[in-house]
């Protein structure tokens, strides 16, 4: 080998202990190479564990620059535009790379969960029987909200849905919840406790 770092000997160790691993965990396919670290390790191949697999990394860059990664026949490199992700896959097996989950932001889960509403349902019943689709959330100039802390500007109050070929609008009234409901109840007994 070119890299005075690498010798023979440590590969043939390092392809052992992927080996035996491999015989051990016979569920298992393919793992990520910093996995193994442990292992390794134990065998005496590597002194101790730096930045998760790190010296393992350093040993498959190393042979990677001299294409010689051959000599590690279980490692599967899965290059990306900006990093090498390094795994080491039973003999025979292919390479299943994980489907990256894509985080899903608050706004996008806010907008689901408005499309996912009853709301939303009877809105899209309302479009399809008037054939119109309908302009949501929509303001107008003369229906606003109570005045600003400074007192000089007002809201424009959204209403659930406008149907301008129909001249049609729609809002709904949201439920009330019981704390209101009871609030309410209070304010209206009498001395006797009969409501009236």
């Amino acid at each position: 080998m070119k890299n005075s770092n690498i010798s023979e000997d440590q590969v043939a160790q390092i392809n052992k202990v992927i080996e035996n691993y491999f015989n051990t965990n016979t569920e298992k396919n393919s793992i990520p190479a910093k996995d193994i670290m442990s292992d390794l390790i134990e065998a005496g191949v590597f002194t101790k564990d730096t930045k998760k697999g790190l010296p393992l990394r350093k040993v498959f860059r190393a042979l990677d620059k001299e294409k010689a990664l051959d000599k590690i026949p279980a490692v599967h490199a899965e290059r990306t535009e900006t990093a090498v992700y390094w795994y080491l896959l039973r003999e025979g097996a292919e390479f299943v790379p994980n489907e990256a989950i894509r985080a899903v932001s608050k706004k996008e889960k806010a907008q689901e969960t408005r499309e996912n509403s009853d709301e939303f349902y009877v809105l899209d019943l309302c479009d399809e029987v008037l054939n119109e689709k309908a302009s949501r959330k929509h303001t107008f100039p003369f229906l606003l909200g109570d005045m600003h802390k400074r007192g000089k500007t007002r809201t424009k109050l959204p209403l659930a849905a406008f149907y301008k070929e129909a001249n049609l609008v729609i809002e709904f009234l949201e439920k009330e919840s019981e704390a209101d409901q009871d609030e309410e109840k209070l304010n209206v007994m009498t001395v006797s406790g009969i409501t009236s």
